[in-house]
């Protein structure tokens, strides 16, 4: 792990005055947290506090300038965030009431929602642990991972790991876990159009695999 840049350090320095303090990387840039929310962030060495309509007009009248990046569409978005002001990054006791502001507006900020977990492959209809450790060799790890590969693709590239493990009663099980049906009462309709896909995809896979090969060949 990359040890915190000096810059980072100090201002975690300055800003303890106002509280218990806790740097974390975040995609290039610091965020500083109090009792587990952002109040500040570091980026390109310059620190910036939050803001919101109670504390946003002090940084206005010091003309202090707001976080902003740029969109993958080209458009520049500012953040909730005013530069810090300069005056105060070198006196602890100068910069108190402006991390003060900035923890008062981020604690009156609603509280983030919490994540939710994805659900694990073994949770699905009809695939326990086994059927899990499987799937998660080739990727699969949750049931929206599954999904997403559908159960032909998923039951090819099980199948190409563990030629001899995974029979067609795998197939027919992912089929269930993702339409909710339990594997021996798919019909046989059903069973047939699962076989005519799988076959397609482990083709495809193999085609794939094939033409890898060809573009990095061995060297004598």
């Amino acid at each position: 792990m990359k040890p915190m840049p000096e810059f980072v350090r100090h201002c975690v320095d300055l800003l303890r005055g106002a509280g218990a303090v806790e740097p974390r990387r975040m995609f290039g840039s610091w965020g500083i947290f109090y009792r587990e929310r952002m109040f500040a962030l570091v980026s390109d060495e310059i620190l910036y506090l939050k803001v919101d309509d109670v504390n946003r007009a002090a940084f206005e009248r010091e003309g202090l300038p707001p976080f902003t990046y740029t969109h993958k569409d080209g458009r520049a978005v500012d953040l909730p965030y005013r530069q810090a002001p300069p005056d105060a990054m070198e006196d602890p006791l100068e910069m108190r009431p402006w991390a003060q502001g900035a923890i008062d507006a981020a604690l009156r900020a609603p509280a983030p929602k919490p994540k939710r977990r994805a659900a694990r492959v073994a949770g699905a209809l009809n695939l326990g642990p086994k059927s899990e450790a499987w799937l998660a060799e080739v990727g699969i790890h949750t049931q929206n991972d599954l999904r997403r590969s559908g159960a032909a693709r998923a039951y090819a590239l099980v199948k190409r790991r563990n030629p001899r493990g995974a029979s067609r009663n795998l197939l027919h099980a992912l089929h269930g876990a993702i339409a909710g049906v339990r594997w021996d009462r798919i019909d046989a309709g059903t069973k047939k159009r699962l076989d005519v896909e799988a076959a397609e995809a482990i083709k495809r896979l193999e085609s794939k695999g094939k033409s890898t090969a060809g573009k990095h060949p061995v060297k004598r």
